[in-house]
Protein backbone atom coordinates (compact mmCIF):
# COMPACT_ATOMS: atom_id res chain seq x y z
CA UNK A 1 0.00 0.00 0.00
CA UNK A 2 1.55 3.57 -0.93
CA UNK A 3 1.82 5.68 1.53
CA UNK A 4 -0.21 9.24 1.11
CA UNK A 5 0.72 12.18 2.79
CA UNK A 6 -2.10 14.25 3.16
CA UNK A 7 -1.32 16.06 6.17
CA UNK A 8 2.69 17.71 6.32
CA UNK A 9 4.30 17.14 9.70
CA UNK A 10 5.66 19.37 11.94
CA UNK A 11 8.47 21.82 9.84
CA UNK A 12 11.43 21.43 12.44
CA UNK A 13 11.56 17.59 13.59
CA UNK A 14 11.80 16.28 17.19
CA UNK A 15 14.92 15.32 16.13
CA UNK A 16 16.14 18.41 15.81
CA UNK A 17 15.31 20.25 18.54
CA UNK A 18 16.59 17.35 21.15
CA UNK A 19 19.90 17.93 18.81
CA UNK A 20 20.01 22.16 19.81
CA UNK A 21 19.32 20.90 23.40
CA UNK A 22 21.87 18.57 23.23
CA UNK A 23 24.40 20.79 21.70
CA UNK A 24 22.86 23.67 24.83
CA UNK A 25 24.73 20.72 27.39
CA UNK A 26 27.68 20.51 25.57
CA UNK A 27 28.50 23.87 26.54
CA UNK A 28 27.44 23.41 30.25
CA UNK A 29 29.79 20.59 30.35
CA UNK A 30 32.76 23.30 29.19
CA UNK A 31 31.22 25.55 31.98
CA UNK A 32 31.35 22.73 34.91
CA UNK A 33 35.12 21.91 34.00
CA UNK A 34 35.82 25.89 34.03
CA UNK A 35 33.80 25.54 37.62
CA UNK A 36 36.44 22.71 38.89
CA UNK A 37 39.61 24.57 37.80
CA UNK A 38 39.01 27.56 38.84
CA UNK A 39 37.72 25.85 42.69
CA UNK A 40 40.84 23.54 41.99
CA UNK A 41 43.17 27.03 41.61
CA UNK A 42 41.67 28.30 44.29
CA UNK A 43 42.59 25.49 46.69
CA UNK A 44 46.47 25.73 45.47
CA UNK A 45 46.56 29.44 46.00
CA UNK A 46 45.01 28.90 49.27
CA UNK A 47 46.84 26.39 50.35
CA UNK A 48 50.29 28.73 49.89
CA UNK A 49 49.19 31.03 51.56
CA UNK A 50 48.48 32.25 55.43
CA UNK A 51 47.81 34.22 57.86
CA UNK A 52 45.93 37.63 57.03
CA UNK A 53 46.34 37.14 53.14
CA UNK A 54 44.60 33.66 53.39
CA UNK A 55 41.73 35.04 55.08
CA UNK A 56 41.62 37.84 52.44
CA UNK A 57 41.44 35.05 49.35
CA UNK A 58 39.83 32.32 51.37
CA UNK A 59 36.17 33.57 49.72
CA UNK A 60 37.77 35.34 46.14
CA UNK A 61 35.97 32.91 43.64
CA UNK A 62 32.52 32.57 45.56
CA UNK A 63 31.28 35.27 43.13
CA UNK A 64 32.70 33.90 40.16
CA UNK A 65 31.90 30.03 40.92
CA UNK A 66 27.93 31.06 41.77
CA UNK A 67 27.49 32.82 38.85
CA UNK A 68 29.07 29.85 36.66
CA UNK A 69 26.48 27.89 38.85
CA UNK A 70 23.80 29.86 37.81
CA UNK A 71 25.25 29.50 34.08
CA UNK A 72 24.70 25.70 34.17
CA UNK A 73 21.47 26.01 35.76
CA UNK A 74 19.95 28.38 32.97
CA UNK A 75 21.46 26.46 30.06
CA UNK A 76 20.34 23.16 31.53
CA UNK A 77 16.72 24.25 32.49
CA UNK A 78 16.54 25.85 29.02
CA UNK A 79 17.97 22.28 26.97
CA UNK A 80 15.32 20.51 29.41
CA UNK A 81 12.62 23.11 27.88
CA UNK A 82 13.91 22.69 24.32
CA UNK A 83 13.96 18.56 25.02
CA UNK A 84 10.31 18.70 26.11
CA UNK A 85 9.27 20.79 23.26
CA UNK A 86 11.40 18.12 21.03
CA UNK A 87 9.18 15.32 22.58
CA UNK A 88 6.24 16.77 22.30
CA UNK A 89 6.92 17.25 18.64
CA UNK A 90 7.71 13.73 17.94
CA UNK A 91 4.26 13.20 20.34
CA UNK A 92 2.74 15.33 17.01
CA UNK A 93 4.19 13.81 14.34
CA UNK A 94 5.03 9.94 15.20
CA UNK A 95 3.42 8.85 18.53
CA UNK A 96 0.10 9.96 19.39
CA UNK A 97 -2.74 7.84 19.92
CA UNK A 98 -5.91 9.99 20.26
CA UNK A 99 -5.93 12.41 18.34
CA UNK A 100 -3.86 10.26 15.69
CA UNK A 101 -0.42 11.92 15.24
CA UNK A 102 0.29 13.32 11.24
CA UNK A 103 2.05 9.68 10.41
CA UNK A 104 -1.18 7.77 11.84
CA UNK A 105 -3.50 10.03 10.15
CA UNK A 106 -2.14 9.82 6.90
CA UNK A 107 -1.56 5.67 7.19
CA UNK A 108 -5.30 6.21 7.62
CA UNK A 109 -5.97 7.98 4.65
CA UNK A 110 -4.01 5.71 2.54
CA UNK A 111 -5.70 2.48 4.17
CA UNK A 112 -9.21 4.03 3.33
CA UNK A 113 -8.00 4.94 -0.07
CA UNK A 114 -6.42 1.62 -0.74
CA UNK A 115 -10.33 0.30 0.54
CA UNK A 116 -11.90 2.67 -1.98
CA UNK A 117 -13.50 4.12 0.99
CA UNK A 118 -15.07 1.17 2.08
CA UNK A 119 -17.46 1.81 -1.75
CA UNK A 120 -18.25 -1.13 -3.12
CA UNK A 121 -18.94 -1.33 -6.97
CA UNK A 122 -21.47 -3.43 -8.06
CA UNK A 123 -20.79 -4.96 -11.86
CA UNK A 124 -24.08 -4.78 -13.95
CA UNK A 125 -24.80 -7.92 -15.94
CA UNK A 126 -23.42 -9.24 -18.59
CA UNK A 127 -26.45 -7.80 -21.10
CA UNK A 128 -26.57 -4.67 -19.38
CA UNK A 129 -27.90 -1.24 -21.23
CA UNK A 130 -25.29 1.74 -21.72
CA UNK A 131 -27.22 3.61 -19.00
CA UNK A 132 -27.33 0.48 -17.00
CA UNK A 133 -23.44 0.39 -16.68
CA UNK A 134 -23.34 4.47 -16.40
CA UNK A 135 -25.40 4.11 -13.48
CA UNK A 136 -23.55 1.24 -12.00
CA UNK A 137 -20.37 3.33 -12.69
CA UNK A 138 -21.88 6.53 -10.99
CA UNK A 139 -23.50 4.78 -7.77
CA UNK A 140 -19.69 3.93 -7.66
CA UNK A 141 -18.25 7.14 -7.25
CA UNK A 142 -20.94 8.82 -5.33
CA UNK A 143 -20.21 6.36 -2.83
CA UNK A 144 -16.43 6.56 -2.93
CA UNK A 145 -16.93 10.97 -2.77
CA UNK A 146 -19.31 10.01 0.20
CA UNK A 147 -16.42 7.60 1.77
CA UNK A 148 -13.75 10.06 1.04
CA UNK A 149 -15.93 12.84 2.84
CA UNK A 150 -16.89 11.15 5.89
CA UNK A 151 -13.13 10.18 6.52
CA UNK A 152 -11.75 13.07 6.08
CA UNK A 153 -14.26 14.44 8.30
CA UNK A 154 -13.05 12.28 11.33
CA UNK A 155 -9.05 12.86 9.73
CA UNK A 156 -9.84 16.80 9.67
CA UNK A 157 -11.32 16.75 13.30
CA UNK A 158 -8.91 14.91 14.58
CA UNK A 159 -5.85 16.42 13.20
CA UNK A 160 -7.38 19.89 14.70
CA UNK A 161 -7.06 18.47 17.99
CA UNK A 162 -3.60 17.70 17.60
CA UNK A 163 -2.49 20.85 16.23
CA UNK A 164 -4.13 22.24 19.41
CA UNK A 165 -2.35 19.75 22.22
CA UNK A 166 0.70 21.09 20.20
CA UNK A 167 -0.16 24.88 20.16
CA UNK A 168 -1.07 24.14 23.77
CA UNK A 169 2.37 22.78 24.23
CA UNK A 170 4.19 25.48 22.97
CA UNK A 171 2.87 27.50 24.80
CA UNK A 172 3.16 25.75 27.84
CA UNK A 173 6.95 25.66 26.87
CA UNK A 174 7.47 29.37 26.30
CA UNK A 175 5.85 30.49 29.48
CA UNK A 176 8.08 27.97 31.11
CA UNK A 177 11.37 29.33 29.42
CA UNK A 178 9.70 32.90 30.70
CA UNK A 179 9.14 32.35 34.09
CA UNK A 180 12.54 30.32 34.67
CA UNK A 181 13.30 27.73 37.25
CA UNK A 182 10.28 27.69 39.28
CA UNK A 183 9.32 24.53 41.74
CA UNK A 184 6.52 23.70 39.25
CA UNK A 185 8.58 23.85 35.71
CA UNK A 186 11.68 22.13 37.28
CA UNK A 187 9.25 19.49 38.69
CA UNK A 188 7.73 19.15 35.64
CA UNK A 189 10.75 18.70 33.86
CA UNK A 190 12.38 16.34 36.10
CA UNK A 191 8.94 14.23 35.86
CA UNK A 192 9.27 14.28 32.02
CA UNK A 193 12.74 12.63 32.23
CA UNK A 194 14.16 15.84 30.51
CA UNK A 195 16.57 17.52 32.96
CA UNK A 196 19.77 15.71 33.46
CA UNK A 197 20.62 13.17 36.71
CA UNK A 198 22.18 15.67 38.48
CA UNK A 199 19.57 18.40 38.13
CA UNK A 200 19.05 18.02 42.48
CA UNK A 201 22.41 19.12 42.70
CA UNK A 202 21.65 22.03 40.24
CA UNK A 203 18.24 22.94 41.28
CA UNK A 204 18.76 22.19 45.64
CA UNK A 205 16.48 24.81 46.92
CA UNK A 206 13.33 22.65 44.33
CA UNK A 207 12.21 19.39 45.53
CA UNK A 208 13.01 16.71 43.16
CA UNK A 209 11.49 13.11 43.90
CA UNK A 210 12.88 9.65 42.43
CA UNK A 211 9.26 8.42 42.34
CA UNK A 212 8.55 10.98 39.31
CA UNK A 213 11.47 9.81 37.47
CA UNK A 214 9.87 7.78 34.48
CA UNK A 215 12.35 4.30 34.11
CA UNK A 216 14.85 5.19 31.47
CA UNK A 217 15.50 8.49 33.85
CA UNK A 218 16.40 6.02 36.62
CA UNK A 219 18.13 3.88 34.22
CA UNK A 220 20.19 7.20 32.94
CA UNK A 221 20.64 8.35 37.20
CA UNK A 222 22.07 5.17 37.86
CA UNK A 223 24.73 5.52 34.79
CA UNK A 224 25.29 8.73 35.93
CA UNK A 225 26.44 7.52 39.42
CA UNK A 226 28.64 5.16 38.13
CA UNK A 227 30.19 7.34 35.39
CA UNK A 228 30.73 10.01 38.54
CA UNK A 229 31.59 7.33 41.81
CA UNK A 230 32.28 10.56 43.83
CA UNK A 231 28.73 11.29 43.88
CA UNK A 232 28.51 8.04 45.40
CA UNK A 233 30.37 8.34 48.53
CA UNK A 234 29.86 12.36 48.62
CA UNK A 235 26.06 12.54 47.80
CA UNK A 236 24.77 16.03 47.86
CA UNK A 237 21.57 15.85 50.07
CA UNK A 238 19.36 16.94 47.39
CA UNK A 239 20.68 14.09 45.30
CA UNK A 240 20.13 11.60 48.48
CA UNK A 241 16.47 12.83 48.88
CA UNK A 242 16.24 11.84 45.42
CA UNK A 243 17.98 8.50 45.44
CA UNK A 244 15.62 7.60 48.46
CA UNK A 245 12.27 7.94 46.48
CA UNK A 246 13.33 5.87 44.04
CA UNK A 247 11.74 2.54 43.30
CA UNK A 248 13.14 -0.67 45.27
CA UNK A 249 15.06 -2.44 42.74
CA UNK A 250 16.59 1.07 41.10
CA UNK A 251 17.48 2.20 44.66
CA UNK A 252 19.23 -0.70 45.68
CA UNK A 253 21.14 -0.99 42.38
CA UNK A 254 22.40 2.29 43.25
CA UNK A 255 23.30 1.44 46.93
CA UNK A 256 25.13 -1.50 45.33
CA UNK A 257 27.32 0.40 43.22
CA UNK A 258 28.37 2.92 46.29
CA UNK A 259 28.92 -0.11 48.20
CA UNK A 260 31.34 -1.04 45.20
CA UNK A 261 33.16 2.40 45.08
CA UNK A 262 33.37 2.50 48.77
CA UNK A 263 35.52 -1.53 47.94
CA UNK A 264 37.50 0.03 45.31
CA UNK A 265 38.64 2.98 47.79
CA UNK A 266 39.39 0.73 50.39
CA UNK A 267 41.47 -1.54 48.05
CA UNK A 268 39.43 -4.93 47.85
CA UNK A 269 38.11 -4.20 44.20
CA UNK A 270 39.78 -2.93 41.15
CA UNK A 271 37.50 -2.47 37.85
CA UNK A 272 34.09 -2.29 36.93
CA UNK A 273 31.58 -4.01 38.90
CA UNK A 274 32.58 -7.68 38.59
CA UNK A 275 28.61 -9.47 38.68
CA UNK A 276 28.05 -12.66 39.16
CA UNK A 277 28.20 -13.82 43.04
CA UNK A 278 30.36 -10.74 43.91
CA UNK A 279 27.94 -8.55 43.43
CA UNK A 280 25.08 -10.97 44.72
CA UNK A 281 26.94 -10.58 48.00
CA UNK A 282 26.74 -6.93 48.10
CA UNK A 283 23.32 -6.67 46.83
CA UNK A 284 22.91 -8.88 50.03
CA UNK A 285 24.29 -6.69 52.61
CA UNK A 286 22.08 -3.94 50.83
CA UNK A 287 18.88 -5.70 51.20
CA UNK A 288 19.85 -7.26 54.65
CA UNK A 289 20.74 -4.07 56.32
CA UNK A 290 24.06 -4.94 57.15
CA UNK A 291 26.53 -1.78 57.22
CA UNK A 292 29.17 -0.73 55.22
CA UNK A 293 31.48 -0.23 57.95
CA UNK A 294 31.00 -4.31 58.17
CA UNK A 295 30.44 -4.87 54.64
CA UNK A 296 34.67 -2.94 54.49
CA UNK A 297 35.31 -5.05 57.57
CA UNK A 298 34.81 -8.34 56.33
CA UNK A 299 36.72 -7.23 52.70
CA UNK A 300 39.53 -5.95 54.88
CA UNK A 301 40.21 -8.64 57.23
CA UNK A 302 39.29 -11.73 55.34
CA UNK A 303 40.50 -10.79 51.56
CA UNK A 304 37.42 -10.93 50.09
CA UNK A 305 37.46 -10.97 46.07
CA UNK A 306 35.67 -11.78 43.34
CA UNK A 307 38.21 -14.48 43.21
CA UNK A 308 36.95 -15.74 46.53
CA UNK A 309 33.56 -16.96 45.38
CA UNK A 310 35.51 -18.92 42.38
CA UNK A 311 35.10 -21.65 44.62
CA UNK A 312 31.40 -21.82 44.23
CA UNK A 313 31.82 -22.25 40.17
CA UNK A 314 29.69 -25.21 38.59
CA UNK A 315 27.88 -25.78 41.84
CA UNK A 316 24.12 -25.79 41.51
CA UNK A 317 22.37 -22.82 43.02
CA UNK A 318 19.22 -24.00 45.31
CA UNK A 319 17.16 -20.91 47.16
CA UNK A 320 14.81 -21.07 50.04
CA UNK A 321 11.75 -19.41 49.80
CA UNK A 322 13.69 -16.33 51.64
CA UNK A 323 15.87 -15.96 48.60
CA UNK A 324 19.10 -17.56 50.64
CA UNK A 325 21.52 -19.41 48.46
CA UNK A 326 22.44 -22.96 49.21
CA UNK A 327 24.93 -25.29 46.95
CA UNK A 328 25.31 -28.98 46.09
CA UNK A 329 28.26 -29.94 46.11
CA UNK A 330 30.47 -31.54 43.73
CA UNK A 331 31.25 -35.25 44.50
CA UNK A 332 34.85 -35.26 43.52
CA UNK A 333 35.74 -31.63 45.65
CA UNK A 334 38.41 -31.65 47.88
CA UNK A 335 37.89 -31.24 51.51
CA UNK A 336 39.79 -27.87 51.74
CA UNK A 337 37.22 -26.76 48.43
CA UNK A 338 34.26 -27.96 50.56
CA UNK A 339 35.38 -25.97 54.03
CA UNK A 340 35.66 -22.51 51.48
CA UNK A 341 32.44 -23.25 49.44
CA UNK A 342 30.93 -23.56 52.91
CA UNK A 343 32.30 -20.25 54.18
CA UNK A 344 31.83 -18.51 51.41
CA UNK A 345 28.04 -19.47 51.04
CA UNK A 346 27.76 -18.15 54.18
CA UNK A 347 29.56 -14.87 53.41
CA UNK A 348 27.60 -14.71 49.95
CA UNK A 349 23.87 -14.61 52.29
CA UNK A 350 25.08 -11.99 54.51
CA UNK A 351 23.00 -13.43 57.14
CA UNK A 352 21.05 -17.05 57.94
CA UNK A 353 16.92 -15.53 58.01
CA UNK A 354 17.10 -17.14 61.38
CA UNK A 355 14.26 -15.38 63.54
CA UNK A 356 11.91 -16.38 65.76
CA UNK A 357 13.33 -19.50 67.50
CA UNK A 358 15.42 -19.49 70.95
CA UNK A 359 17.63 -16.58 70.35
CA UNK A 360 18.20 -13.70 68.71
CA UNK A 361 20.13 -14.08 65.11
CA UNK A 362 24.00 -13.12 65.87
CA UNK A 363 24.40 -10.60 63.60
CA UNK A 364 26.68 -10.23 60.57
CA UNK A 365 30.37 -9.39 61.38
CA UNK A 366 33.69 -10.13 60.69
CA UNK A 367 34.05 -11.45 63.69
CA UNK A 368 31.13 -14.10 62.79
CA UNK A 369 33.42 -15.08 59.71
CA UNK A 370 36.22 -15.39 62.31
CA UNK A 371 34.57 -17.81 64.43
CA UNK A 372 33.08 -19.66 61.50
CA UNK A 373 36.61 -20.29 60.38
CA UNK A 374 37.96 -21.65 63.73
CA UNK A 375 35.29 -23.68 64.03
CA UNK A 376 35.60 -25.41 60.58
CA UNK A 377 39.23 -25.70 61.65
CA UNK A 378 38.60 -27.51 65.13
CA UNK A 379 35.97 -29.73 63.22
CA UNK A 380 38.74 -30.01 60.00
CA UNK A 381 37.86 -34.25 60.36
CA UNK A 382 34.25 -33.62 58.86
CA UNK A 383 36.05 -32.01 56.16
CA UNK A 384 38.86 -34.30 54.94
CA UNK A 385 36.81 -37.73 55.99
CA UNK A 386 33.18 -37.56 56.55
CA UNK A 387 32.23 -35.61 53.11
CA UNK A 388 33.60 -37.76 51.38
CA UNK A 389 32.68 -40.93 53.44
CA UNK A 390 28.82 -39.37 52.80
CA UNK A 391 29.35 -39.04 48.74
CA UNK A 392 30.79 -42.93 48.62
CA UNK A 393 27.86 -44.27 50.09
CA UNK A 394 25.05 -42.37 48.09
CA UNK A 395 24.32 -39.58 50.50
CA UNK A 396 24.39 -35.96 48.66
CA UNK A 397 25.27 -32.37 51.02
CA UNK A 398 24.73 -28.81 50.06
CA UNK A 399 25.93 -25.85 51.82
CA UNK A 400 24.28 -23.83 53.42
CA UNK A 401 23.41 -20.38 54.66
CA UNK A 402 24.70 -21.08 58.40
CA UNK A 403 28.31 -22.06 57.66
CA UNK A 404 27.63 -25.64 57.52
CA UNK A 405 26.74 -28.86 55.79
CA UNK A 406 23.25 -30.47 55.20
CA UNK A 407 23.00 -33.61 53.59
CA UNK A 408 20.66 -36.58 53.41
CA UNK A 409 20.69 -40.00 51.67
CA UNK A 410 23.11 -43.00 51.99
CA UNK A 411 22.66 -46.85 52.07
CA UNK A 412 22.76 -49.05 55.47
CA UNK A 413 25.98 -47.66 56.60
CA UNK A 414 25.13 -44.01 56.78
CA UNK A 415 21.54 -44.88 58.19
CA UNK A 416 23.73 -46.69 60.88
CA UNK A 417 24.84 -42.81 62.16
CA UNK A 418 21.36 -41.38 61.69
CA UNK A 419 18.69 -40.80 64.30
CA UNK A 420 15.75 -39.12 65.08
CA UNK A 421 15.21 -36.40 62.94
CA UNK A 422 18.55 -35.92 61.99
CA UNK A 423 22.45 -36.15 63.53
CA UNK A 424 25.06 -33.64 63.18
CA UNK A 425 28.79 -35.08 62.82
CA UNK A 426 31.18 -32.05 63.03
CA UNK A 427 30.01 -29.38 60.57
CA UNK A 428 28.09 -31.86 58.63
CA UNK A 429 24.09 -32.36 59.32
CA UNK A 430 22.46 -35.55 57.91
CA UNK A 431 18.43 -35.19 57.68
CA UNK A 432 17.22 -38.62 59.03
CA UNK A 433 15.75 -39.76 55.22
CA UNK A 434 17.54 -42.98 54.41
CA UNK A 435 18.23 -44.06 50.47
CA UNK A 436 16.06 -41.93 49.00
CA UNK A 437 15.43 -42.42 44.85
CA UNK A 438 16.80 -38.80 44.09
CA UNK A 439 18.83 -37.61 46.90
CA UNK A 440 19.82 -34.73 45.35
CA UNK A 441 16.24 -34.17 44.57
CA UNK A 442 15.22 -34.89 48.14
CA UNK A 443 17.69 -32.46 48.84
CA UNK A 444 16.28 -29.48 46.36
CA UNK A 445 12.53 -29.98 48.33
CA UNK A 446 13.97 -29.53 51.33
CA UNK A 447 15.47 -26.25 50.90
CA UNK A 448 13.22 -25.02 48.08
CA UNK A 449 9.78 -26.13 51.08
CA UNK A 450 11.50 -23.80 53.55
CA UNK A 451 11.12 -26.63 56.64
CA UNK A 452 12.56 -29.65 58.01
CA UNK A 453 11.06 -33.43 56.43
CA UNK A 454 10.48 -36.34 58.17
CA UNK A 455 9.85 -39.90 57.00
CA UNK A 456 6.46 -41.24 58.57
CA UNK A 457 5.52 -44.51 57.45
CA UNK A 458 7.74 -45.35 54.76
CA UNK A 459 6.65 -41.41 53.36
CA UNK A 460 8.73 -38.68 53.12
CA UNK A 461 6.47 -35.59 54.71
CA UNK A 462 7.36 -31.81 55.34
CA UNK A 463 6.93 -30.76 58.62
CA UNK A 464 6.21 -27.44 60.09
CA UNK A 465 9.75 -26.58 61.59
CA UNK A 466 11.67 -23.52 59.48
CA UNK A 467 14.79 -24.89 58.24
CA UNK A 468 16.16 -21.81 59.49
CA UNK A 469 15.61 -22.60 62.53
CA UNK A 470 17.03 -26.39 62.47
CA UNK A 471 19.60 -25.10 60.56
CA UNK A 472 20.61 -22.88 63.39
CA UNK A 473 19.99 -25.72 66.20
CA UNK A 474 22.43 -27.80 64.15
CA UNK A 475 25.04 -25.05 63.93
CA UNK A 476 25.42 -24.54 67.49
CA UNK A 477 25.79 -28.52 67.78
CA UNK A 478 28.99 -28.19 65.35
CA UNK A 479 30.07 -25.36 67.64
CA UNK A 480 29.76 -28.06 70.73
CA UNK A 481 31.83 -30.50 68.62
CA UNK A 482 34.30 -28.01 68.04
CA UNK A 483 34.87 -26.90 71.51
CA UNK A 484 34.92 -30.20 73.02
CA UNK A 485 36.38 -32.20 69.91
CA UNK A 486 34.31 -35.70 68.45
CA UNK A 487 34.55 -38.65 70.92
CA UNK A 488 34.09 -36.18 74.15
CA UNK A 489 31.28 -34.55 72.46
CA UNK A 490 29.52 -38.29 71.52
CA UNK A 491 30.48 -39.31 75.42
CA UNK A 492 29.08 -36.30 76.59
CA UNK A 493 25.85 -36.32 74.90
CA UNK A 494 25.39 -40.16 75.68
CA UNK A 495 25.69 -39.50 78.91
CA UNK A 496 23.12 -36.73 79.12
CA UNK A 497 21.24 -38.52 76.86
CA UNK A 498 20.51 -42.18 77.97
CA UNK A 499 21.19 -44.58 81.09
CA UNK A 500 22.95 -47.79 80.66
CA UNK A 501 21.10 -50.83 81.95
CA UNK A 502 22.81 -53.93 82.14
CA UNK A 503 20.45 -56.75 80.94
CA UNK A 504 20.79 -60.60 81.48
CA UNK A 505 20.75 -62.45 78.35
CA UNK A 506 19.27 -66.36 78.38
CA UNK A 507 22.61 -68.76 78.15
CA UNK A 508 25.78 -68.39 79.28
CA UNK A 509 26.31 -64.91 78.31
CA UNK A 510 27.60 -62.10 80.70
CA UNK A 511 24.98 -59.41 80.93
CA UNK A 512 25.01 -56.46 77.81
CA UNK A 513 24.91 -52.77 78.41
CA UNK A 514 21.71 -51.43 77.10
CA UNK A 515 20.77 -47.63 76.89
CA UNK A 516 17.64 -46.32 78.20
CA UNK A 517 16.94 -42.94 76.57
CA UNK A 518 16.78 -40.78 80.01
CA UNK A 519 14.51 -38.15 78.05
CA UNK A 520 12.89 -37.89 74.28
CA UNK A 521 12.35 -34.51 74.33
CA UNK A 522 16.09 -32.76 74.91
CA UNK A 523 14.57 -31.79 78.51
CA UNK A 524 17.42 -32.22 81.08
CA UNK A 525 20.26 -32.79 78.01
CA UNK A 526 22.55 -29.74 78.21
CA UNK A 527 23.60 -29.76 75.03
CA UNK A 528 20.17 -29.66 73.65
CA UNK A 529 18.97 -26.94 75.82
CA UNK A 530 22.06 -24.69 75.27
CA UNK A 531 21.46 -25.38 71.20
CA UNK A 532 17.86 -24.50 71.51
CA UNK A 533 14.82 -26.92 71.93
CA UNK A 534 12.29 -25.20 69.71
CA UNK A 535 14.97 -24.80 67.06
CA UNK A 536 15.63 -28.56 67.22
CA UNK A 537 11.82 -29.48 66.55
CA UNK A 538 11.66 -30.98 70.53
CA UNK A 539 8.08 -30.49 72.97
CA UNK A 540 8.39 -27.78 75.35
CA UNK A 541 9.84 -29.56 78.89
CA UNK A 542 6.88 -29.56 81.33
Amino acid sequence: MQAYSLFEPYPVSGTSIKSAAEDTRGRVASVDQVIAQLEQDHRQAVASVSGTLEESVADAPTEAVTRANDVLQQAEYAAGCLELFGTDIDTYNFESAYPRSISRLNAAYSAGLSDGFGAEYEAPADDATPEERQTANDDYTAAWRDGRRELLNVLNTEKALLDGELDQAATSVSTMLTQGPTQANVTSLWAAGVLPPYAPVLFPGIYLSGGDLPPEAQQELLQYLIDHPVLLINTPSALALVIAGLPTDIRTDIYVEQRMEYLRREGSLTGPNPGGLYEDWVRNTVENGVSIDTLLEIARDHDITPDSFDVLDGMEIITDPDGKSFFMLVTDMSGDEVRAAVLMTYILNAGTGYEGGDYSETPYSSDEVQRIIDRQSDNLWSYDEDVAFVHDNGGRLTTTPNGMLMGLGGNWRQDMLVFSGGTTYGDIFMVNIDDPEDAEEQLRAMVAGGTAMYVVDGEVVSGRLDLDRLLHHEEIHSQQYAERGLWPFIDEYLDEQVDWVWVDVPGDLNPLPVPVPVTRNGCGNSLEEEAGLEGGGYDPCE
